[in-house]
């Protein structure tokens, strides 16, 4: 779905809980699932005039005392970012941890 479908699909929702996640598993689809698809999410929040939203987040980093492995630890910079982008939007974000 693009943004406009995806925002069509949510046209009348009050808020949207983001719980999908691709736990840590290959780059390319931490980066599809948890990178881009929450901005996908954010914008189409603001196209559907949905005004809260709520994040599964993995901060603060949980396993931090494990060797977690690499694409874990970029699964760990890609939620943070997403967590960092949502808090810098305009919706009324929290946070599910």
């Amino acid at each position: 779905m693009n943004e406009e479908e995806l925002a069509s699909a949510l046209a009348g929702v009050d808020t949207i809980v983001f719980t999908a996640g691709s736990n840590g598993g290959a780059k390319e689809i931490t980066k599809t699932i948890d990178g881009e698809g929450i901005d996908k999410a954010v914008s189409a929040a603001r196209l559907a005039r949905v005004d809260r939203f709520a994040l599964v987040s993995v901060l603060p980093e949980s396993w931090r005392e494990r060797d977690p492995g690499e694409n874990v630890e970029y699964y760990f910079a890609v939620k943070k970012n997403a967590d960092i982008a949502l808090s810098r939007s305009e919706l009324e974000a929290s946070w599910i941890g």
